[in-house]
């Protein structure tokens, strides 16, 4: 679109798969239990815990009575042994033997658990508690929250690399053509219904650090919103200007990378790129992502229109040219501007050059259009 030549610029994580019902071999196996040494054979049923750490006694057992079994055969049978314990060595109290008060008095018949058998006891039941939770866990429908844990060594995972942000949004449906007016416009894109009397204001080639300042307080002025078509390496080095527009209210769309003279020529591939590149500056520096894409010069093909489409924006060109690129003479761009109809898109720049006679134009263009009833309105 300019006259001007456009400055281009230039670990994985490996964990062993759990069994089939979601458990590994290490939550299964049992908690370890106190270290005590080796352990000692437990008592027979019926003795008490004193009679099991006493020296066997070398007398005879008494005869059972009639109808009264002993030894295990009496606890399978239900019947409870005799209520006296059988008498063991008593053992040396220290407390009593240190000149303190005696122990209380032991009852008959309760055996008395020592310190081992307590500790013993306890690691069973945690051990009955864990087994009495993996069950729960596995056998309703919802995951225990913490898991099975792997079994095996676990190789360090790396952090997560933050991605880069998608600008570009899904692919779109092809158009056969670019976008010229508002009913079109209206049309491909499902925009909401424009006023009879809307007109629409497009600036190309842009951010300008001298015009696009000065015409950005002409629609100020006249509260006229536009659509700034950027290219991507003006955008760059210019990025205060870029924000400039979008703190202003006006939209902003895809004019390529590099303003490229026959964008159709290129290949596939170059295209893409040249709209990527131009997608993502633009975002970068204004938090904006822009939805319609401006070719240079109005050259479209369906090459182009394939490219467009696939980066998920719409084609969009104009119905009223003033030529002010050329840079032919304020009156010249006022005549081209003045005949605009409604639903007609107009196009002038702030890019390319020098923008002397475009910015003078629009000083009389833009609030003689309104007078007429015309409104300007956003894409």
């Amino acid at each position: 679109m300019s006259d001007e030549p456009q400055r281009s610029v230039p670990e994985d994580r490996t964990v062993e798969a759990p069994d089939e019902d979601g458990q590994t071999d290490e939550d299964l196996a049992p908690a370890a239990g106190p270290a005590a040494g080796p352990a000692e054979p437990a008592p027979a049923d019926g003795q008490t815990a004193e009679a099991s750490e006493a020296p066997a006694a070398p007398a005879e057992q008494p005869e059972p009575e009639d109808g009264v079994a002993s030894g295990p055969s009496a606890d399978a049978a239900g019947v409870e042994p005799p209520s006296a314990p059988i008498p063991a060595p008593a053992e040396p109290d220290t407390q009593e033997a240190a000149g303190g008060d005696p122990p209380p008095p032991r009852q008959p018949g309760r055996p008395l658990l020592d310190r081992r058998r307590l500790l013993i006891a306890g690691a069973g039941a945690a051990l009955a508690a864990v087994a009495g939770g993996i069950a729960v866990g596995t056998g309703g429908d919802e995951p225990d929250v913490a898991g099975p844990r792997p079994a095996g060594p676990v190789t360090a995972v790396r952090s997560r690399q933050p991605e880069s942000t998608r600008v570009t949004p899904p692919p779109v449906a092809v158009q056969r053509a670019p976008i010229f007016t508002l009913a079109q416009y209206r049309k491909a894109t499902g925009a909401a219904p424009f006023p009879a009397d809307a007109i629409a204001l497009t600036i190309d080639d842009g951010p300008h650090p001298v015009w696009t300042p000065k015409i950005l307080k002409l629609l100020d002025r006249y509260h006229v919103p536009a659509m700034f078509c950027m290219i991507g390496n003006q955008v760059l080095g210019h990025e205060d200007v870029a924000k400039m527009v979008t703190a202003a209210g006006h939209q902003l769309a895809n004019h390529t990378w590099s303003h490229p003279g026959v964008l159709s020529k290129r290949s596939g591939t170059t295209i893409h790129r040249e709209i990527l590149r131009a997608q993502e500056k633009i975002h970068d520096t204004t938090g904006y992502a822009p939805k319609l894409f401006r070719s240079p010069g109005g050259v479209w093909s369906p090459k182009v229109l394939r490219q467009v489409a696939m980066a998920g924006l719409f084609p969009l060109d104009w119905t009223n040219d003033p030529r002010d690129w050329s840079r032919p003479g304020v009156g010249r761009i006022e005549h081209a501007m003045l005949a605009a109809r409604p639903g007609q898109i107009l196009l002038c720049h702030d890019g390319g050059g020098d923008r002397s006679q475009t910015y003078h134009a629009l000083k009389t263009v833009l609030p003689r259009l309104k007078a007429r009833g015309l409104r300007f309105v956003a894409l």
